[in-house]
C-alpha cells in the first residue's frame, strides 16, 4: 500500500513513531557521542529495548529507520525482532554533532560549554555552534533531511529510533501541536516514543503529535 495522499497530488503523509534508544553505557559516562564515542546498549537498556519491542509488537510497523550508532542499531534490532520489520540506517538521524566536545572525557567544563550553546539555542540563539561541530539550523536541516527520505517511500508505518538530543531539539519544531517547553522540563526518556503523522505540504515537513509514552 502506498503511504496516504490528500488534498493535492504533493501532500504526502505518514505515521512515524519516534523512538529514543535504550539506555547506553554513554548515558552511564555522560560522555558525549556523535561518531567517534560509539557505545552498546547497558542491560538494562537492553530491558529497555525489548519492553518498547512489546509495545509495538501490534502497531503494524512496515520499516524502521534507524541512527547507525549502535545504541540506537540495538534498539532497531529488538524491535525489529518483535514487529518483523526490516531495519535501514540512515545518516541523519545519529545524536547532534557537539565537535570538539566529544573527544574530552567528561566535566564540569565540557558539560558547561555543552550547555552554553543547548541554553542559547533555547533562547533563541538558533545560528551558535559547538565548536568543529553544528548549530541548530544545520541539525535541523539534517534531521529534515533524513524524514524527507523516508517519507518519499511507499511505508505507511514507520519507527525511527535516534537520540535524545536531536529528537528533543528538532522534533517540537516540526509539529504543530506540541512546544519544546514541555520537553525541557521533561526529558526525553531511554525508549521514550512519540506516535505522530508527519507530512510533506507544499515542499515543507510539518506533522502533529497523536500520542506519546513517557
Amino acid at each position: 500500500m502506498k503511504n496516504e495522499e490528500c488534498n493535492g497530488e504533493n501532500e504526502i503523509m505518514m505515521r512515524i513513531i519516534f523512538v529514543r534508544h535504550g539506555e547506553s553505557y554513554v548515558n552511564l559516562t555522560g560522555e558525549f557521542s556523535y561518531k567517534i564515542v560509539d557505545k552498546s546498549l547497558t542491560p538494562q537498556g537492553i530491558f529497555q529495548a525489548k519492553k518498547i519491542a512489546e509495545k509495538l509488537k501490534d502497531k503494524q510497523i512496515d520499516f524502521i529507520f534507524s541512527s547507525p550508532l549502535k545504541r540506537a542499531w540495538e534498539t532497531a534490532t529488538w524491535i525489529s525482532n518483535t514487529t518483523h520489520a526490516q531495519i535501514e540506517v540512515v545518516e541523519s538521524f545519529r545524536e547532534l554533532n557537539v565537535g570538539d566536545l566529544e573527544k574530552h572525557p567528561p566535566s564540569e567544563e565540557i558539560y558547561s560549554s555543552f550547555m552554553e550553546v543547548w541554553n542559547g539555542w533555547n533562547q533563541g540563539q538558533k545560528d551558535l555552534s559547538f565548536l568543529d561541530g553544528e548549530n541548530y539550523y544545520t541539525l535541523l536541516d539534517r534531521m529534515k533531511s533524513g524524514l524527507r527520505s523516508v517519507l518519499t517511500t511507499s511505508h505507511q508505518t514507520v519507527v525511527v529510533v535516534s537520540h535524545g538530543g536531536i529528537l528533543t531539539q528538532c522534533i517540537p519544531a516540526i509539529l504543530d501541536n506540541f512546544e519544546i517547553d514541555y520537553l525541557l522540563t521533561n526529558d526525553w526518556p531511554n525508549v521514550g516514543m512519540m506516535d505522530t503523522k508527519i507530512e510533506i505540504l507544499d515542499g515543507q515537513i510539518q506533522g502533529i503529535l497523536i500520542g506519546k509514552d513517557f
